[in-house]
């Protein structure tokens, strides 16, 4: 083989037919390792197995199992067949309440006793909680002419509490003459607002308790959003209240001019969900620092009650105990509409709390008379 032609070697055809190592892209890097190549041996699949053969089934055993799977097993009374040792019968025989029907009889007695009878079981007014006379006390000290922000979180679904709440609260507030600014993020919101309103001033005319140049319906309107739009009000609240349900435009209004200028003195949150009384505490009273007076279902209070503690909230009115507790601060007769909603109301409370103690009654006596095992 010439020497100037190495290539014909035949050691030179198998160098030639190794593949060349790919070249990587970054080199150099200290603690840079190789990549370790794939193998696939551990993981081979072993083969399968045909599985045993079992004894096999007639057609008869299997359409008793599937009979079997198809029907659900029945459960055995364990008290099935034991004689009364008590003297009152099988109703007395089981754990608890189970075999107590009686005091299932009872209880549905009561029921119908409160709803067929007509007892009034007024009993003494309602508890006032904490919160309710600090509400009093901040707008009994509000100059006339002051400009108060409602965020009007509630619509006709839960109006049947929280108009009982709210009522006397904004009854005080035009009765003070103040300027209410109404927002509502929720559709149905300032057509509920308008009604509301609208009732009470009407009151409040045939008492001679509000001045013929105060009737003027407040500004109110709709702004969408959600909790994305909320800290507007805290920033611009004219911005986002540029027009009202009626789509006329709000920036003429004496009101608003003052909202502008000075911003409210007052905010006033009205909902049944403790939600929306706290994204306005995090979102809106940072941005300008305006008290805030939340009214709001009694099923809200407990979640709301520690931003009352902090002082987070000048004041706080639930339920229609609450509103009924701001009726007596007000010193003011309700209508006749409020004081049959409240007598309903108060004397739903106290059959239901007549229930309860009954439940707890019977059940003891059950408890001991029911028949235990040795």
């Amino acid at each position: 083989m010439p020497p100037d032609q190495p290539w014909l070697r035949p050691e030179m055809d198998e160098a030639g037919e190794a593949q060349p190592q790919p070249q990587r892209i970054i080199t150099g890097l200290q603690g840079l390792l190789d990549p370790a190549e794939w193998v696939d041996a551990d993981l081979a699949a072993e083969p399968a197995s045909p599985p045993s053969a079992g004894p096999a089934l007639d057609p008869d055993a299997h359409r008793n199992l599937r009979q079997m799977f198809a029907t659900d097993a029945p459960v055995a009374d364990p008290l099935a067949g034991l004689p009364s040792e008590t003297g009152l019968g099988d109703a007395l025989l089981g754990p608890g309440l189970r075999r107590a029907r009686w005091i299932g009889l009872a209880l549905v007695g009561v029921l119908l006793a409160g709803l067929l009878s007509g007892v009034d079981l007024l009993g003494p007014p309602p508890h006032g909680w904490p919160g309710v006379a600090q509400a009093y006390k901040t707008i009994e000290e509000l100059p006339p002419g002051s400009v108060v922000l409602l965020d009007w979180a509630y619509d006709p679904a839960t109006a049947g509490e929280l108009d009982l709440a709210a009522r006397p609260v904004l009854e005080h507030l035009l009765a003070r003459e103040t300027e209410l600014v109404v927002v509502s993020q929720l559709p149905a919101g300032p057509a509920t607002a308008r009604r509301l309103l609208t009732a009470i001033r009407s009151e409040l005319q045939a008492a001679g308790r509000l001045r013929p140049q105060a009737a003027a319906p407040p500004a109110t309107g709709f702004l969408p959003g959600g909790a994305a739009t909320l800290p507007l009000l805290g920033q611009a609240p004219t911005l986002g209240l540029p027009v009202d349900v009626e789509g006329r435009l709000t920036r003429d209004r004496a009101e608003m001019k003052t909202l502008e200028a000075q911003g409210p003195v007052l905010a006033l949150v009205l909902s049944g969900r403790s939600e929306d009384v706290q994204r306005w505490l995090e979102q809106v009273q940072p941005l300008n620092g305006t008290p805030v007076i939340a009214v709001t279902g009694a099923g809200a209070d407990p979640a709301l009650r520690p931003f009352w503690d902090s002082g987070q909230l000048q004041g706080l009115v639930s339920g229609y105990a609450g509103g009924a507790t701001y009726r007596r601060f007000l010193a003011a007769p309700a209508s006749s509409q409020e004081e049959a909603q409240l007598r309903s109301q108060q004397i739903g409370h106290n059959w239901a709390l007549l229930l309860l103690a009954l439940v707890l009654l019977l059940g003891n006596i059950a408890s001991l008379l029911a028949r235990r095992e040795p």
